[in-house]
């Protein structure tokens, strides 16, 4: 994961990108391929499986840290740079701001009354600067779970929400109907679930807005979400299991459109309505929605190599469990909003040429398995590439920095890089990160080129794997 930030952060510097998130329902975070038991290599359009969670890019995850009054805190302080206190979390993708700390921080926690005390308390005194913190709905709540961590309790950017505790916090939903209690998430493992508003819970405050939910029937068979931009597939298809769930989105045609896909865990849950049961979702849906279990594309990350189980939304009550996928369940297909397919570069070793659109969401990777099968002695990864029918100088990646190379060529032993042994199954491969062309400032005619650089035992360098990349 560091890896991942640090490679991002270096190459948008180099390239002056930025990045704009538009929607409201972050990324899940997921970036494997799995079958019914077990990690698989990335399938393709008409493979088995094809259309699950990772395949889809959503708003990737951004958070930055706030000091007292709001105030921006960078990840790495430069010298002479802010030195403010860090208190509070902005999540960039939904605009709320997080309480870092957790009341209280040690377990078992606080009864759900005894939270609001917890808030009052906090509202009383300002803290961070701010008198509008309150407990966050069970929906802003989910939104914090890393769907993608493999059961390393906490479920959660640790990064970011450093306190974490593995256990249950409160959320401010309240059971309506036929569900009792109170609406908690679970950070060992990402389950939402309601119970007594006595148990003894953590508490997180959250401030900012919350979106209201409004959906449009589009009299076509669609509903559409304003909030989100998502289109949702109005009817129910009953009684499938996860692979034939992924294989009938991927293959509807429907309104017009043949672009849809069975939705992530958190796009399932946008639509739940925890104000109504027996379906707790809008009246627009109900007709059509039963009130059992809903597939996701997402697989949950159990603590072994076994992958036999996904997420799936109860909609009699709003549950968020998990199901062995050849279980048969409901599913109901979606399109649209801030979501685009992935497509994967750099995984096979020998030099690549590749063509994409700037808005096409890439897995960046690169493999470092040395053709001549020597053993390398030192390893470095290079990029230059073409901004505007300017060449870019050659640039040193390392484990330090970013450097020219013309800069650092009589020392470069001083310089290398840390490869990877793996990405998942992928032997020899270094993921670089998620992101498309015009997140790094590239667009039409300019070109990003990356390679794998070592010297072998005769002290001679070799130039291996060169990816290039051209925007279109």
């Amino acid at each position: 994961m560091k890896k991942m930030i640090c490679l991002m952060v270096f190459v948008a510097v180099i390239l002056a990108g930025s990045i704009v998130w538009a929607f409201n329902i972050p990324d899940t975070g997921q970036i494997f391929c799995y079958n019914n038991t077990q990690e698989i290599y990335w399938p393709l359009a008409g493979d088995a499986f094809y259309g699950q969670d990772a395949q889809y890019a959503g708003n990737a995850r951004s958070y930055t840290k706030l000091g007292y009054g709001g105030i921006q805190i960078p990840d790495t302080p430069s010298p002479g740079g802010i030195t403010a206190t860090w208190l509070m979390t902005r999540d960039n993708v939904t605009g709320l701001v997080w309480q870092i700390a957790t009341e209280p921080v040690s377990s078992p926690g606080v009864t759900w009354n005894n939270a609001y005390t917890s808030i009052a308390i906090m509202n009383s005194v300002k803290y961070a600067g701010f008198s509008d913190w309150r407990l966050p709905t069970v929906r802003e709540l989910s939104s914090l779970v890393n769907y993608g961590i493999h059961f390393e309790s906490p479920v959660i950017d640790s990064t970011y929400f450093p306190n974490t505790v593995s256990y249950w916090y409160w959320s401010s939903t309240s059971g309506t109907g036929l569900v009792y209690g109170v609406w908690a998430v679970n950070f060992i493992n990402g389950f939402v679930d309601h119970d007594s508003a006595n148990n003894l819970y953590q508490v997180r405050a959250v401030r900012g807005g919350q979106p209201a939910q409004s959906m449009v029937d589009n009299q076509d068979g669609t509903i559409t979400d304003p909030n989100t931009g998502l289109m949702w597939q109005k009817e129910t298809i009953e009684e499938v299991p996860w692979e034939l769930a992924l294989f009938y989105a991927e293959n509807l045609e429907l309104a017009g459109y043949s672009d849809w896909r069975l939705p992530n865990m958190r796009e399932l849950q946008s639509i739940v309505d925890y104000s109504r049961t027996a379906p707790c979702i809008d009246p627009v849906f109900a007709a059509t929605t039963q009130s059992n279990n809903y597939w996701s594309s997402s697989t949950y990350m159990s603590p072994n190599k076994e992958k036999t189980a996904a997420w799936h939304v109860v909609f009699y009550g709003g549950e968020v469990f998990i199901s062995n996928k050849a279980n048969y369940q409901s599913m109901r297909a979606v399109r649209g909003g801030n979501t685009t397919p992935v497509v994967q570069i750099g995984t096979e070793p020998g030099n690549i040429q590749k063509t994409v659109s700037a808005n096409q969401v890439v897995d960046l990777m690169i493999n470092s398995t040395n053709i001549y099968g020597n053993v390398a002695l030192y390893e470095w990864f290079l990029l230059t590439g073409n901004l505007g029918g300017v060449s870019l100088p050659v640039y040193v990646i390392s484990d330090t920095g970013v450097y020219d190379f013309n800069d650092v060529s009589s020392n470069l032993d001083a310089y290398t890089f840390s490869f990877d042994t793996s990405f998942g199954l992928y032997v020899g491969v270094t993921y670089i990160g998620r992101m498309s062309m015009s997140d790094l400032g590239l667009s039409a005619g300019d070109t990003l080129i990356y390679g794998y650089a070592f010297m072998n035992t005769f002290n001679v360098i070799h130039l291996d794997n060169i990816v290039s990349i051209t925007v279109e």
